[in-house]
Formats: C-alpha cells, sequence, structure tokens
C-alpha cells in the first residue's frame, strides 16, 4: 500500500520539521509499505497544490496531522480527498483530534481518526485496511458506521520509547526547516524529541489530558545514537530538543550530556526548561556539553496570574535562573502571554517591566488562548470569556479567542504587538545583547565566535524594531498634523 501523510496548508512560519509524522513514516517504512511525506505549509503549497500531488503519487491512504488552528485548511483536504478521490482512504489525527475526537468524526468526516500516539495505531489500522480486515476494534481509532460515532477505548501509552526507530527524516526536506537560532549561520541543525509529556501541570497546555499526567523519556544513550545518526548522514551538529521539557530529570541530562561530551562530536544545542528545574550544576553541565540557549516559559509578570495558571514557578526563580544563565553565557528565550483569566492593564505592565528586567535575547510575545483539551478552557468558558470557537483564531499571535473580565481581545492584541517593538528598541537590549555579547568573549575562540553570531542576530532585530518605532511614531504625528488642519 502507498500511503501519504500531509501536514496541512496555512503556517505562515514553519519552525520545526513535523516530527511526529516523521515517527508514524518510519514504523510503516520498518514493515515494508511505501510512504511519503509532504509538509504543505513548508512547501507553501494551499489545498489545490496538495490534491495535485496527491493525483500524482496516487496514494492508498491519505493522512493528515491537524492541529487546531489548521483544523479548517485540514478540514478542506480531508473532504476534498473524499469529493475527489473517493477510492482513497482518509484518516485524521493529532493533538486536536486527540483532544475532540467525536467533534472531529462529526465534523471534518473523515474515514478514520487516530487518537493519541499514532506509531502503533495507524500501523494496525493500515493492516487491517490492507487485508480488508476489522477495524472496529482496533484501540486508539474512531469512525462513523451507518450514522453512528464510534472512538475505541484509548491505546496504552508506549512503555519504551526507544523501541520507536527514528524519525524518517529522508522523508523531509528538514534541512529547509528553520530550528536553531543560535548556529544556523555556519552549521545545519534540525530538532530531536527526547521525551513525550511533561511533569507539571500548567493549565493553558494540552500535554496534561494529551498525556495523561504521564512523563516518560528516551535513554540517553538512544538520544545519543539518533544525534550519531545525524552528524553520520546528514553532517547535522546543532541539536533543537524539542521536547515540552527536556530538564524535568537531572540525573538523565547529566548522563546526557556525559554522552555528548564522549562523542567527541562538537555538537551544540538547546532546549525548553522549567525554572523549578534548573540549578547552578546541571546548567554548567548543559553548557560544557554545547547547551547553547535555553528556552523559558516567563509568562506573566504577576504572582497571581502564574498560581491561578498551575505554572508551577515563581517570579523570584524566574530572576534567580535568567541572572545564572546570563553569567554561564547562555542565550535565552522567553515566552510571555498576555491575557490569563484575571488580566489587566496594570498586570500586562508587570509582565512587561519584569520581561525588561530580565532582557533575553528574544521573546515570543503571545495572546492566551484557550485550547481544546486544557483546564483553562474550561476555566474561560465558565467565565464566558471565549470570544470565538473559530478554530482559526486560535494561532496565539495575530488573532485572539477570548477577552479578559477587562480587556477586549483587540486590547490583548495591541499587547502582543507594542511590546515587542518596546521591548527590542531599548537602550538596554542594544547595550547588554549587542555590545557586551561582543566584547565579552566566551569559552574560547569557538564560543567568542558563536557570541558574535548572536549580538548580530540581536542587533538585526534591534535595529527592525526602532525603524518600525520610528515609522509609528512618523505616522502618529503625520495623523495629528492632518487632524488639526
Amino acid at each position: 500500500m502507498k500511503i501519504l501523510l500531509v501536514f496541512p496548508p496555512g503556517t505562515e512560519s514553519v519552525i520545526t520539521p513535523p516530527l511526529g509524522l516523521g515517527y508514524i513514516a518510519s514504523v510503516l517504512e520498518q514493515e515494508g509499505y511505501s510512504v511519503k511525506i509532504l509538509d504543505a505549509s513548508l512547501e507553501r503549497k494551499g489545498t489545490d497544490e496538495v490534491l495535485a500531488d496527491i493525483a500524482t503519487y496516487r496514494p492508498d491512504i491519505v493522512g493528515i496531522m491537524v492541529l487546531t488552528v489548521l483544523y479548517p485548511r485540514a478540514k478542506e483536504v480531508v473532504q476534498r480527498v473524499k469529493r475527489e478521490f473517493p477510492q482513497i482512504v482518509t484518516v485524521a489525527g493529532g493533538t486536536h483530534v486527540s483532544v475532540l475526537p467525536e467533534e472531529t468524526l462529526r465534523d471534518m468526516e473523515p474515514d478514520y481518526i487516530v487518537v493519541g500516539e499514532g506509531e502503533v495505531t495507524f500501523l494496525e489500522l493500515v493492516r487491517a485496511l490492507e487485508s480488508q480486515g476489522n477495524t472496529g476494534d482496533i484501540a486508539g481509532v474512531g469512525s462513523i458506521n451507518n450514522g453512528v460515532v464510534k472512538v475505541n477505548s484509548r491505546r496504552d501509552l508506549i512503555a519504551d520509547l526507544d523501541e520507536i526507530p527514528f524519525p524518517a527524516r529522508h522523508l523531509m526536506k528538514f534541512k529547509e526547516y528553520f530550528v536553531n537560532r543560535w548556529t544556523w549561520i555556519i552549521r545545519p541543525g534540525t530538532t530531536i524529541l527526547t521525551s513525550r509529556g511533561c511533569s507539571f501541570s500548567c493549565d493553558f497546555c494540552a500535554n496534561v489530558s494529551l498525556w495523561r499526567r504521564k512523563y516518560r523519556q528516551r535513554s540517553p544513550q538512544n538520544v545519543i545514537s539518533e544525534m550519531v545518526y545525524l552528524y553520520d548522514n546528514f553532517g547535522i551538529k546543532s541539536i533543537s530538543f524539542c521536547d515540552a521539557l527536556f530538564t524535568a530529570n537531572k540525573a538523565w541530562i547529566r548522563e546526557l550530556c556525559r554522552e555528548i561530551v564522549n562523542t567527541g562530536i562538537d555538537f551544540t544545542w538547546s532546549c525548553e526548561a522549567h525554572v523549578a528545574t534548573l540549578d547552578r550544576e546541571t546548567m554548567e553541565i548543559m553548557r560544557s556539553s554545547g547547551c547553547r540557549a535555553l528556552e523559558i516559559g516567563v509568562e506573566s509578570g504577576n504572582e497571581l496570574i502564574l498560581a491561578s495558571m498551575n505554572k508551577g514557578s515563581t517570579i523570584p526563580q524566574v530572576i534567580k535562573i535568567f541572572s545564572l544563565a546570563k553569567e554561564l553565557n547562555f542565550g535565552l528565550v522567553a515566552f510571555v502571554i498576555f491575557g490569563y483569566i484575571g488580566e489587566t492593564e496594570d498586570t500586562a505592565k508587570q509582565t512587561i517591566d519584569l520581561a525588561n528586567r530580565l532582557n533575553p535575547d528574544s521573546i515570543s510575545y503571545m495572546v492566551a488562548t484557550p485550547f481544546p483539551g486544557t483546564d483553562f478552557r474550561k476555566k474561560a468558558a465558565e467565565r464566558k470569556l471565549i470570544t470565538s470557537d473559530n478554530w482559526q483564531d486560535y494561532d496565539s499571535f495575530s488573532t485572539a479567542a477570548m477577552r479578559t473580565e477587562t480587556l477586549s481581545g483587540a486590547d490583548l492584541l495591541r499587547l502582543r504587538n507594542n511590546a515587542p517593538i518596546a521591548f527590542y528598541s531599548r537602550k538596554k537590549y542594544l547595550w547588554e545583547n549587542v555590545i557586551l555579547k561582543v566584547t565579552r568573549g566566551g569559552y574560547g575562540i569557538k564560543d567568542t565566535w558563536r557570541n558574535l553570531q548572536r549580538a548580530i542576530l540581536n542587533l538585526i532585530v534591534f535595529t527592525s524594531a526602532l525603524l518600525q518605532l520610528v515609522m509609528r511614531r512618523l505616522h502618529q504625528t503625520s495623523g495629528a498634523r492632518i487632524g488639526s488642519e
């Protein structure tokens, strides 16, 4: 059988390869099936072009990954495939499908859905379809039969992640993804997933319901094998670990870092971290093994909001870890959310002030989004704060799907749009993140060179923000003059 796995059209900025599809593809290839991966977002293909590719490849099965914000595009692809190629079996999976299985079946109308981890479930479904066997009892599969929606019991989570083959990167144009801001100038990079789930329970994250509050990790040796494989086959020396939480287990991190050093390969890497899991000793070990950047969810500058989020961190912890990270010469990325329940102009200003104090290299400002499957959505719905159920409004950046008790969706977008320009155009940003990075040096010649790269990138961001600020003020001045005439 021929299988086409599709990441749907629609995102403006593709950052990472679709590893979920890559894992499913590798399992299918291991069993002898012919598989292709089409990332329509990366290739900037619309639905018509996706359908043209399907007509050329003529697969027996089309599987599509469904993220909440891309749901309308995924639905369009599925329904057109069913209409124009009725002989092709359509299968939908992904986070959105897993948290809203019945709704997806009724509205999107794929032939089948896969709920939860897809590797084993999708393989069993393909085998059953190939042999024309019974699909009705496969754990994790859902379908509609004679108008009746049926979603089978969920499959147990895969106990040993080491048993899953590495993602089928040879089926992706993975070198075209922008995955590592810190080292892309001099070396290609890609992403690796070392775990599934998260040991924290932030209420705005669907990980809690998706992974049933269980956290599983691959062995350090298995991760190293993938890193060496990437180096030997693709020349990859820069890794972005894309786990929801990479730093949950300090003993695991220390063993992995020792193994990275033992490879003798000059790997550099970055990861997402939680401040409650970091300390000086762990960070020094990470730094010595090639870690160059930490991505940290700050979320809010208000303690009450952090507690309501169930974030598991405090502002003093955040300040301490950011200070330590700067001392150890890490690049820093912060994530900030405007618009959580209880947000006001005053609490938003506290967040802006904290971000300015932390002064990371980069900040991702987002609008709070009540994603399905989260406790946050339940709370927002109870308070009647959700303003849109159009999934296209759930991108967290350019649209708002909710309000707070005192701020409208337009207010939240104003905060989100103004904050980056104000942050990057400050003198403190220029001084600490450009000038001092050039002059301070680093851990040897290579590290000094990477500092220079980082300073150049930060200077570009600073200049862009400053120009936007100047243009905005000129526009305001011009508007004021016109209004006075």
